[in-house]
Protein backbone atom coordinates (compact mmCIF):
# COMPACT_ATOMS: atom_id res chain seq x y z
CA UNK A 1 0.00 0.00 0.00
CA UNK A 2 2.61 2.06 0.80
CA UNK A 3 4.12 2.31 -2.50
CA UNK A 4 0.52 2.48 -4.25
CA UNK A 5 -0.73 5.32 -1.98
CA UNK A 6 -2.39 7.46 -4.65
CA UNK A 7 -1.06 10.79 -3.46
CA UNK A 8 2.70 9.88 -2.75
CA UNK A 9 2.73 6.34 -4.46
CA UNK A 10 4.55 7.91 -7.52
CA UNK A 11 7.14 9.73 -5.50
CA UNK A 12 7.98 7.12 -2.99
CA UNK A 13 8.49 4.41 -6.01
CA UNK A 14 10.70 7.36 -7.74
CA UNK A 15 12.55 7.32 -4.69
CA UNK A 16 12.98 3.29 -4.68
CA UNK A 17 14.10 3.73 -7.94
CA UNK A 18 16.98 6.29 -7.52
CA UNK A 19 18.14 4.62 -3.84
CA UNK A 20 17.82 1.09 -5.65
CA UNK A 21 20.44 2.81 -9.02
CA UNK A 22 22.57 4.72 -6.04
CA UNK A 23 23.53 1.31 -4.27
CA UNK A 24 24.10 -0.48 -7.49
CA UNK A 25 26.54 2.27 -8.67
CA UNK A 26 28.14 2.05 -4.78
CA UNK A 27 28.27 -1.65 -5.48
CA UNK A 28 30.28 -1.51 -8.13
CA UNK A 29 32.85 1.09 -7.10
CA UNK A 30 33.18 -0.95 -4.17
CA UNK A 31 33.81 -4.09 -6.49
CA UNK A 32 36.44 -2.39 -8.55
CA UNK A 33 38.40 -0.60 -5.91
CA UNK A 34 38.67 -4.42 -4.39
CA UNK A 35 39.72 -5.73 -7.58
CA UNK A 36 42.56 -3.49 -7.72
CA UNK A 37 43.64 -3.79 -4.04
CA UNK A 38 43.59 -7.70 -4.99
CA UNK A 39 45.66 -7.10 -8.15
CA UNK A 40 48.08 -4.45 -5.97
CA UNK A 41 48.57 -6.88 -3.11
CA UNK A 42 49.64 -9.71 -5.34
CA UNK A 43 52.13 -8.01 -7.13
CA UNK A 44 53.76 -6.71 -4.21
CA UNK A 45 54.03 -10.14 -2.77
CA UNK A 46 55.17 -11.44 -5.98
CA UNK A 47 57.71 -8.67 -5.74
CA UNK A 48 58.47 -9.04 -2.63
CA UNK A 49 59.04 -12.45 -3.20
CA UNK A 50 61.18 -12.37 -5.83
CA UNK A 51 63.80 -9.83 -4.02
CA UNK A 52 64.16 -12.71 -1.19
CA UNK A 53 65.13 -14.86 -3.51
CA UNK A 54 67.50 -12.18 -5.20
CA UNK A 55 70.81 -12.15 -3.91
CA UNK A 56 71.28 -8.89 -5.72
CA UNK A 57 73.02 -5.97 -3.97
CA UNK A 58 70.75 -2.99 -3.44
CA UNK A 59 72.07 0.44 -3.56
CA UNK A 60 72.49 2.66 -0.07
CA UNK A 61 69.93 4.79 -1.95
CA UNK A 62 67.21 1.45 -2.13
CA UNK A 63 68.24 0.93 1.07
CA UNK A 64 67.61 4.01 2.92
CA UNK A 65 64.16 4.32 1.34
CA UNK A 66 63.17 1.01 2.41
CA UNK A 67 64.63 1.79 6.06
CA UNK A 68 62.06 5.12 6.18
CA UNK A 69 58.99 3.30 4.46
CA UNK A 70 59.85 0.64 7.45
CA UNK A 71 59.72 3.44 9.74
CA UNK A 72 57.25 4.97 8.53
CA UNK A 73 54.63 2.45 9.34
CA UNK A 74 56.09 1.14 13.17
CA UNK A 75 56.76 4.36 15.35
CA UNK A 76 54.91 7.48 15.71
CA UNK A 77 57.32 9.80 15.01
CA UNK A 78 59.15 8.53 12.41
CA UNK A 79 60.98 12.51 11.83
CA UNK A 80 62.43 12.08 15.50
CA UNK A 81 64.70 9.42 14.01
CA UNK A 82 67.64 9.95 11.53
CA UNK A 83 68.66 7.00 8.78
CA UNK A 84 71.78 6.97 7.07
CA UNK A 85 72.83 4.03 4.82
CA UNK A 86 76.19 3.55 3.81
CA UNK A 87 78.73 0.59 1.77
CA UNK A 88 74.86 -1.55 2.58
CA UNK A 89 74.45 -0.56 6.18
CA UNK A 90 71.93 1.31 7.83
CA UNK A 91 72.21 3.23 11.06
CA UNK A 92 68.92 5.05 12.84
CA UNK A 93 69.91 7.56 15.51
CA UNK A 94 66.94 9.41 17.26
CA UNK A 95 65.02 9.32 20.13
CA UNK A 96 61.96 6.85 19.99
CA UNK A 97 59.24 5.62 22.67
CA UNK A 98 60.14 2.90 24.57
CA UNK A 99 57.17 0.41 23.56
CA UNK A 100 57.64 1.09 19.83
CA UNK A 101 62.26 0.48 20.52
CA UNK A 102 61.48 -3.31 20.14
CA UNK A 103 59.82 -3.37 17.18
CA UNK A 104 61.66 -0.88 15.30
CA UNK A 105 65.11 -2.84 15.68
CA UNK A 106 63.02 -6.11 14.97
CA UNK A 107 62.00 -4.45 11.75
CA UNK A 108 64.89 -2.29 10.68
CA UNK A 109 67.15 -6.00 11.13
CA UNK A 110 64.18 -7.32 7.93
CA UNK A 111 65.34 -4.95 6.08
CA UNK A 112 66.03 -6.39 2.36
CA UNK A 113 69.09 -5.61 0.97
Amino acid sequence: MYLFDPDRGRRRRALLRDQLVSAASHLDDAFEATARDLIHRSQGLMAEVRSTLSDEEVSDEVLFNRARAKIGRLVSHPRAIKVTAEQGRVTLTGAVLEHEHEDLLQAASGIVG
